[in-house]
C-alpha cells in the first residue's frame, strides 16, 4: 500500500511544522510545500551520511561551479532556452 499527501507549511500546526523541520533539517518557509509519501517495501538503497554525505554535497556544489564558469558570457536567453529544452525532452522525451 502507499500514500501521499502534500501540505501548506502555512496551514501546518505549530507542532505539525516542527516535526516537519526535524525531520527535513531546517525550517519551513511560509512559502513551502511539504509531501509526505508512505509505501511499504525494502529500502532499495540506503543514503549516506555524515562525512561522506559533505563529501557528496561538495562535489556537487563544485560541478556547479564549473559549470557556471563554462556558461559565462552566454546571454541569459539561451541560457533559459537550453533549460527549457532539456526540461522539455525529460518530461515527454522524443521517440
Amino acid at each position: 500500500m502507499q500514500s501521499s499527501v502534500i501540505y501548506r507549511a502555512s496551514e501546518l500546526t505549530a507542532e505539525e511544522r516542527q516535526a516537519a523541520a526535524v525531520l527535513l533539517g531546517h525550517d519551513l518557509g511560509e512559502d513551502e510545500m511539504v509531501s509526505v509519501r508512505v509505501s511499504k517495501g525494502r529500502l532499495l538503497h540506503e543514503g549516506v551520511t555524515g562525512e561522506a554525505r559533505q563529501a557528496a554535497f561538495g562535489r556537487l556544489w563544485q560541478r556547479v561551479e564549473q559549470t557556471a564558469q563554462r556558461s559565462e558570457g552566454t546571454p541569459d536567453d539561451e541560457i533559459e532556452a537550453a533549460i527549457q529544452e532539456a526540461v522539455t525532452r525529460t518530461i515527454s522525451p522524443r521517440k
